[in-house]
């Protein structure tokens, strides 16, 4: 099914007290660049052409869920009260992360819906489940071209890039993608947010990929699709931020606004240059 943050937010999301005064408190010392964090779905990952409705995917997933747990002998209502609760307790979860941060994991949606049936699910069993629904996401996840180029030049600058990713999926789905892809082992750290307390734009799962690389805000730039949570979120703990928008996207969000905005990431390195002089090598920038 669409990912989390595949769908616009509940509500506006500035950066409150916490996040300004992390801002504020998180030295400014001109620290030379050290990492490029980035956005995993539409920054990273081309979303292509059309995909189904949100519920239209979450019935073919949840419906592939259904089936297995048919062949695993579990007791379950008939399909229709299934698909129901289970949804319905999906879109209930949803709606609370967006209007609080926290984080969203699928299998415990799953979990917490199948033992309101009175029906007990094995650790395994729950993986298969949360993998099943993950299917369609990794079947059609695609780079866009500039990726692999982009990283593998960053990294001959000598700055680390990782990854800061909101996702129902766990990072052990996710990686599959990645490595499949031929990118995991070129993004370090990877934090996914359904392994985390928090989503974007919650200040903890910034700084806790600071904390991982030993970095100060200021020593990082972020680069994501959204301005809320990407921008909002990085901008919040003193990092600074680039707002990839491709050509098919022209949403705006009053009261945020990026370092800088790149149509295509082979853009990324001369708006590095920009914001952080010297930090990007002649000849490199192409």
């Amino acid at each position: 099914m669409p990912s989390l943050s595949s769908s616009k937010r509940n509500r506006p999301s500035f950066p409150g007290p916490e996040r300004l005064r992390l801002a504020m408190t998180s030295g400014h010392k001109n620290h030379t660049l050290r990492a490029v964090l980035f956005d995993l779905g539409e920054t990273l990952l081309d979303p292509g052409g059309d995909s189904p409705s949100f519920a239209d995917q979450a019935e073919e997933d949840f419906g592939a869920v259904y089936r297995y747990l048919q062949q695993q002998g579990k007791p379950l209502p008939d399909w229709p009260d299934f698909f129901q609760a289970i949804y319905s307790l999906f879109q209930s979860q949803r709606q609370v992360s967006f209007a609080t941060d926290t984080s969203l994991h699928v299998g415990t949606t799953i979990q917490e819906a199948l033992a309101r049936m009175g029906v007990a699910l094995s650790e395994a069993e729950i993986r298969a489940c949360v993998r099943l629904t993950f299917q369609y996401s990794d079947d059609h996840a695609v780079l866009y071209p500039q990726v692999i180029p982009l990283l593998e030049q960053l990294q001959a600058q000598g700055l680390a890039t990782g990854l800061i990713s909101n996702t129902i999926w766990p990072g052990w789905c996710q990686d599959e993608t990645l490595e499949r892809l031929g990118i995991r082992d070129l993004l370090h750290p990877r934090i996914y947010s359904a392994d985390v307390p928090f989503t974007k734009p919650h200040p903890s799962i910034f700084l806790r990929a600071l904390e991982l690389l030993g970095l100060e805000p200021d020593q990082a730039v972020y680069v994501g699709d959204n301005l809320d949570p990407d921008i909002c979120g990085a901008q919040g703990v003193g990092m600074k931020a680039i707002l990839f928008r491709p050509p098919y996207r022209q949403d705006g969000h009053p009261g945020i606004t990026p370092h800088a905005t790149v149509g295509s990431l082979d853009e990324i390195p001369e708006a590095l240059a920009r914001l952080f002089p010297g930090a990007i090598q002649k000849g490199e920038t192409t």
